[in-house]
């Protein structure tokens, strides 16, 4: 989340990086925004 949502990588980026498939990287943001969106913080991620 903070390869791409706080330093503005792109998913592939992020995926170089952290060695894993691009959709790897595409869950687990999917995943993290679902939760941030549960607990009532993902406006502080998107805004």
């Amino acid at each position: 989340m903070v390869l791409v949502a706080g330093e503005g990588l792109t998913h592939a980026e992020a995926a170089r990086i952290l060695d894993v498939a691009e959709t790897t990287v595409s869950w687990r943001m999917h995943e993290a925004r679902k939760a941030l969106s549960r607990e009532g913080l993902a406006e502080v991620f998107y805004d």
